[in-house]
């Protein structure tokens, strides 16, 4: 079967979100073939014919979520604010579980750095393509990385909420803030 084959997409998604909900309960040495298959509703059969054992499917997952996080912007890059935040904020809660186990159970700290480097990594795209400049001088480093910080701690509590905060006015927040602080990048 194709990777890219719907059917093959489907029950590798359906594997993947039972192991991130079952990971969110269990730690993974306690997390078997059959609780996965059972609850992503597959076969044993379907589970081999992608994984080799649970140790395979939890290194697969891993390396699929973060090279998707950090690709998320490269397919269709925007130097919009709202769209860029958006994008990521439904990226995160698409992947709910997956994210607040790599957030808040696992001792893996790679997703809380992964997450900070995209955000300030957009963020500095956005601020050079609406300056108009390719390099930024010591002043909008440190302003950048202040700024990029206070929206990763906004993420993070966003994630730490299950989500419970309106997108929207997560957006607006951000926007208000944004707004705020503009004045300051022409100094």
């Amino acid at each position: 079967m194709n990777a890219t084959d719907k059917r093959v997409i489907r029950t590798k998604k359906a594997i993947n979100d039972a192991l991130a909900d079952c990971l969110l309960e269990n730690n993974l040495e306690s997390i078997t073939v059959s609780k996965i298959t059972e609850a992503a509703g597959v076969s044993r059969m379907a589970f081999y014919y992608h994984y080799e054992d649970i140790y395979d499917l939890y290194n697969q997952f891993e390396f699929e979520f973060f090279n998707d996080f950090k690709n998320l912007f490269h397919e269709s890059p925007s130097h919009n604010y709202r769209e860029t935040m958006s994008a990521m904020m439904d990226f995160l809660k698409d992947n709910a579980s997956a994210v607040k186990y790599f957030s808040l159970i696992s001792k893996n700290r790679l997703f809380r750095s992964e997450l900070a480097s995209v955000i300030e990594e957009k963020f500095t795209e956005i601020v050079m393509f609406e300056m108009g400049i390719t390099e930024l001088n010591d002043y909008l480093k440190y302003f950048i990385a202040y700024h990029s910080g206070g929206m990763y701690s906004v993420f993070i509590n966003w994630i730490e909420s299950n989500f419970s905060y309106p997108k929207t006015e997560i957006l607006d927040l951000i926007k208000e803030i944004d707004e705020r602080c503009d004045p300051l990048y022409h100094k």
